[in-house]
């Protein structure tokens, strides 16, 4: 007899019975809810890594202008400027984050974060399947 499968895909599958996950399973009758939530991204200092790239660019601007100015003296405006366009990317950069996303599943004992990933439409299609598979067992 042959399981009803709600979702398969590489290594996470939902049957009527299981939730199954990498290095872990999960009975589908001991889940009380399910819902995607988004995961906090632990970030260690991004002002103390803002404060570096500050530092380390105004050491590399003085140091190019340095040898630009030895150089050539009208290139030096010309490569502040692009410095300074680079610089602001790279700052806007530390901002920039890829949220995770995760099925957060609600049991008798608690919450548990069962499953996560970057792909939020992954998430939310493995979550319509467990809804699902609670559905279906009744």
């Amino acid at each position: 007899m042959t399981e009803e499968t709600f979702l398969n895909h590489d290594l996470v599958q939902v049957t009527k019975t299981r939730f199954i996950t990498p290095g872990e399973t999960y009975a589908v009758n001991g889940i009380i809810s399910v819902k995607t939530t988004q995961v906090a991204e632990e970030v260690p200092s991004p002002l103390k890594e803002k404060i570096t790239t500050l530092v380390w660019s105004w050491v590399i601007l003085g140091t190019l202008t340095a040898i630009a100015y030895t150089i050539h003296q009208e290139i030096v405006g010309t490569l502040i400027g692009i410095f300074l366009l680079l610089m602001s990317g790279g700052i806007f950069g530390l901002k920039t984050k890829v949220p995770k996303h995760a099925v957060t599943l609600r049991t008798s004992s608690g919450e548990v974060k069962a499953l996560e990933s970057d792909d939020v439409e992954f998430i939310q299609q493995v979550v319509k399947a467990l809804n699902q598979a609670i559905i279906a067992r009744g």
